[in-house]
């Protein structure tokens, strides 16, 4: 059929359970055919049950399991519904369950694709004075430039950042202060994009255009044909870059927490 790719026939639910080997937990268990997810507490993505299909119980009985499991590890109960583009989470069953009993959510965050041959020809080189550096572990700067944004526990970081089937990290350093950041998470024809941060002081200068452009060809290089990112529905400058560079929305989600 015309139009249709392996990126836009895949369901919400479908490209969630996917995109779990981009940016993986820790430990996973089955709650039916929930994904319960823990990674040390370390970033919402790898310490979430993902919600898709039936958790083989009651709802309101499967939630009360999700609060004992994570509660088990000392981590909040954090659940994820997602939906198409727009969806309300109280129009999804786990969503009103948990809505219905207090559970909040934050913002929706959006998934975009690629195709990535489309991301590869927005080729820029990086700022004049700018190195970009790939290594294929977590580099001292690419971490501590990671807690100028977000506290992070170095192990629990590792822990994450290091258990996709292959995984890239780009640093971008300007007169040795690392400047920006971001990380490739591989599996299969796969990649996600993640971890993007570019010192405020040097923003709009196409430095993140750079990295997801040296990301793309990282995932070229390791087999990948399909991207895909996540970013909050209202960072309206991150999904206008992207979008520039050949990603489209593909669907929303939402975090629910006890």
């Amino acid at each position: 059929m015309r139009g249709v790719t392996p990126r836009t026939h895949l369901s919400p639910g479908a490209l969630q359970r996917l995109m779990t080997d981009a940016w993986p937990p820790v430990e996973r268990a089955q709650l039916g055919e929930w994904e319960l997810r823990a990674g040390h507490g370390f970033t919402g993505r790898a310490n979430s049950a993902l919600a898709v299909g039936s958790p083989g119980l009651p709802l309101p009985e499967a939630l009360t399991a999700v609060q004992h499991w994570y509660a088990a590890r000392e981590l909040p109960a954090s659940l994820v519904v997602a939906g198409p583009l727009g969806f309300d989470p109280a129009m999804d069953p786990a969503g009103a369950a948990a809505l219905a009993l207090g559970w909040r959510s934050r913002v929706l965050t959006l998934t975009l694709t690629a195709a990535l041959d489309d991301v590869r020809r927005h080729h820029d080189p990086p700022p004049s004075g700018v190195e970009l550096r790939v290594d294929p572990v977590m580099s001292e700067g690419w971490f501590q430039a990671l807690t100028r944004y977000r506290a992070a526990d170095r192990t629990a970081v590792a822990a994450v950042v290091h258990g996709s089937p292959a995984q890239r990290f780009v640093t971008a350093v300007e007169d040795d202060v690392v400047i920006g950041i971001g990380r490739l998470g591989v599996s299969g024809a796969w990649a996600g994009v993640g971890a993007m941060w570019v010192d405020a002081a040097h923003r709009r200068r196409g430095l993140a255009r750079t990295m997801v452009n040296h990301l793309a060809h990282e995932a070229n290089s390791l087999g990948a044909s399909w991207l895909h990112l996540q970013t909050d529905s209202d960072n309206r400058a991150a999904l206008a870059l992207y979008r520039s560079i050949g990603f489209t929305d593909h669907h929303a989600y939402v975090y629910l927490s006890a």
